[in-house]
């Protein structure tokens, strides 16, 4: 560290790790150098929306339950308890299972309550970076269906973010909470659509070597989809396209620490981006039956995302301080189970790897849903 310097000139920052800036260089216009995950992420690549859980739920009304000549086959008290599946098993068989069940115009009001819990495992060692990091979004929602086609819910969730780079030089930690409306459309016997809209604001935290900072943000995205349900055979295919946009804002803060007794400040303006990403999968499930009947579905998904607009145009800070351009195209892939609970509650459970195709990039997804009508 040099001595004081003159009145309005900024100090050089050294950064442990083997990152050494020549003496005299200054990050540019004092700015910290933007990390190549962000502390608050408004989009993960697959991430899903409400939206599509909703679509996913009423999709699943169709196929994630049981047929009659299996009902025999449960215990007693739990023969009313499960859903009966609106096909047989020689329609199944025959490629016309999934169809809708007749409704009239007008339907019973019900509710139906989830939870969701995802938690993301990141890992990023491109062009010479040794950083990591973790996500975790718990999320509650609650969504009726207004007639027989239309879904309309609200949801409300809690981010809790955290990333360590160059041997813990650089450290950011966030939380906050996302909110919104969402709404699931059934516009044909094999489609549904779904919108998301969601404002978050979240508290940040950054330290860079002894300086330190606090600052808030905040971000308004929504998402629009579209989720199809066909069967090949026994197979259920589920293919879905969808869009995601966010504009994100932050506020500028100020860097302040101690340095042997010296002082040290880094002011930091005010800023925002926006950030967009097409995503396409498709997901391939089939419904099992264990001795006492109960249905398991489990599923495998694969799919693209495509990032057409994202911050810094893609840019991220090198091991060297440069800066280096990525790919805007990753693929997903994920493994789960969806089953019964206590006859209509409903369990999914899934893995997933987001980072297909991102050299050095590993991004891996673990999460667990209940939902319950009423």
């Amino acid at each position: 560290m040099p001595t004081r310097p003159p009145l309005g000139e900024r100090p050089f920052i050294t950064l442990p790790g083997g990152v050494q800036p020549l003496p005299g260089t200054l990050i540019p216009e004092g700015r910290l150098p933007p990390p190549a995950i962000p502390a608050q992420p408004g989009y993960l690549p697959g991430q899903q929306s409400a939206g599509q859980q909703a679509s996913e739920r009423a999709l699943n009304e169709r196929t994630l339950c049981v047929m009659a000549d299996e009902r025999a086959k449960l215990p007693p008290e739990q023969q009313a308890q499960y859903p009966d599946c609106p096909f047989t098993r020689a329609e199944l068989a025959a490629g016309q299972g999934g169809q809708p069940v007749a409704q009239p115009e007008s339907v019973e009001r019900r509710w139906n309550l989830w939870a969701d819990e995802v938690y993301y495992d990141i890992s990023d060692h491109r062009e010479g970076l040794d950083m990591s990091g973790s996500t975790n979004v718990f999320s509650l929602g609650a969504d009726t269906r207004l007639d027989k086609n239309t879904i309309l819910g609200f949801s409300v969730s809690r981010v809790d973010s955290k990333v360590d780079s160059f041997n813990g030089g650089m450290r950011m930690a966030a939380g906050g909470f996302n909110i919104g409306p969402y709404l699931a459309y059934q516009v044909s016997d094999s489609w549904m659509l779904d919108g998301t809209l969601i404002y978050g604001w979240m508290d940040n935290k950054q330290d860079l070597l002894f300086l330190s900072g606090d600052y808030g943000s905040t971000s308004l995205s929504g998402s629009l989809g579209a989720t199809g349900q066909y069967f090949w055979s026994n197979t259920s295919i589920r293919p879905r396209l969808a869009i995601n946009y966010s504009h994100n804002r932050s506020k500028g803060y100020r860097m302040s620490g101690d340095y042997q007794g010296l002082a040290l400040h880094l002011d930091n303006e005010s800023g925002s981006y926006n950030q967009g990403n097409m995503t396409g999968t498709v997901e391939f499930s089939r419904v099992y039956y264990t001795d006492i009947g109960l249905p398991l579905m489990p599923y495998a998904e694969l799919g693209l995302d495509y990032g057409f607009e994202r911050p810094n145009d893609g840019y991220i800070l090198t091991g060297d301080l440069s800066s280096a351009r990525t790919e805007p195209l990753s693929g997903t892939m994920r493994l789960g189970l969806r089953t019964l609970i206590g006859g209509e509650a409903t369990l999914t459970t899934s893995a997933g790897y987001t980072s297909i195709g991102q050299d050095d990039l590993n991004i891996w997804e673990w999460r667990i849903n209940l939902s319950k009508p009423f």
